[in-house]
């Protein structure tokens, strides 16, 4: 059963960036944090005017982002959290079911290690793309596999399915750019990709 609790469980920020960032190619959660960050930063190009930060636990990209910025999350904790380590008034945190797209206009998404996890994959890209304005850009971070958090009998795992993440994204939008992450953030196979609204 989809056990999304598990991104609601950290109560302190140190706890909240081991969840998001955690361990990989002898990198801590904090040095993962700072070193991918600004990895990401510095490659993720935008367009001007409103960003949604998709999944922005407690803000480790919204923080930078020029603004103004939405960032959404499933977690209440994620979000109490990113209000003070954000701290900007050009931002405001949202959690997914108060979106609407009549009311976001975006020029940008973010989906940082993101896509993944959501069980209903497809129907929230096209969500997604329904708050994107015409040639707005979509940017992913993905494995392009699924962990999806789940819990069967008190245990608590990873669900992987068949379906591939960048496939979904190539039904709903043009390919703009890709590459590879670096081998020294993160697992092989994962990639950041720039996608254009058609």
């Amino acid at each position: 059963m989809y056990y999304p609790e598990i991104f609601s469980q950290p109560q302190t920020e140190a706890a909240a960036r081991e969840l998001i960032c955690n361990p990989e190619q002898e990198l801590s959660p904090d040095q993962r944090w700072e070193v991918e960050t600004a990895w990401l930063l510095e490659h993720i190009r935008l367009l001007p005017g409103l960003t949604i930060d998709y999944g922005c636990g407690i803000g480790r990209l919204t923080k930078h982002l020029p603004g103004p910025v939405v960032g959404v999350d499933i977690s209440a904790s994620m979000l109490a959290m990113a209000q003070t380590y954000v701290d900007r008034r050009d931002c405001v945190f949202a959690h997914p079911e108060w979106m609407s797209p009549s009311h976001l206009r975006a020029c940008n998404i973010l989906a940082v290690w993101v896509l993944q996890h959501i069980p209903a994959v497809e129907q929230a890209v096209t969500f997604l793309r329904e708050c994107l304005i015409p040639s707005g850009l979509f940017w992913v971070v993905d494995h392009g596999k699924r962990h999806i958090p789940v819990k069967q009998n008190g245990e608590f795992g990873w669900a992987v399915d068949r379906l591939n993440t960048i496939d979904v994204m190539y039904r709903h939008f043009q390919l703009v750019d890709m590459e590879d992450m670096p081998a020294h953030l993160c697992n092989k196979g994962a990639t950041l990709s720039c996608w254009r609204k058609l």
